[in-house]
């Protein structure tokens, strides 16, 4: 008979990118945490999206850099940590896309499908297709109309 698979994981068998991963989780998360998502902008005419957020509102400390880059250099966790941060912090980006008319045929024009990152001078780089913003915003009203029937 095979082994139930145990609830929690083993915190202590995890490797350094694991538990900077659920750290990064954690902080975004937590309701006091209010990372400075900055520097939204166009980064192309195709629908690409860039933004920015300083390593210290991730609670990642300067010698974690290395760190980072090895973490990062999984899919997972940048496509994870990119889309938690967009939809935890999506008022910035609700602004930011009301005055951009490009949005509206580029997003028709390509999907999302994964984050690109960067690391740079203490911050967070991601870059992103616009449709994602789309897809976030039809979700939402979706979610809200369904508890009004």
């Amino acid at each position: 008979m095979a082994k139930p698979q145990q609830e929690m994981p083993d915190l202590n068998g995890l490797d350094d990118p694991q538990r900077l991963f659920l750290d990064l989780i954690a902080q975004i998360m937590a309701a006091s945490s209010t990372p400075q998502i900055t520097d939204i902008k166009t980064a192309s005419t195709d629908g690409d999206v860039i933004f920015s957020v300083c390593f210290q509102d991730l609670g990642i400390a300067e010698n974690e850099v290395s760190l980072v880059r090895r973490a990062f250099k999984d899919r997972f966790y940048v496509d994870f940590v990119g889309e938690l941060l967009l939809r935890r912090h999506y008022q910035p980006f609700l602004e930011w896309l009301g005055g951009n008319d490009f949005y509206e045929i580029a997003s028709k024009m390509a999907r999302h499908r994964h984050f690109g990152v960067a690391i740079q001078n203490g911050r967070l780089y991601f870059r992103f297709h616009c449709s994602l913003l789309v897809e976030t915003t039809n979700s939402g009203l979706r979610d809200i109309l369904a508890t009004v029937k």
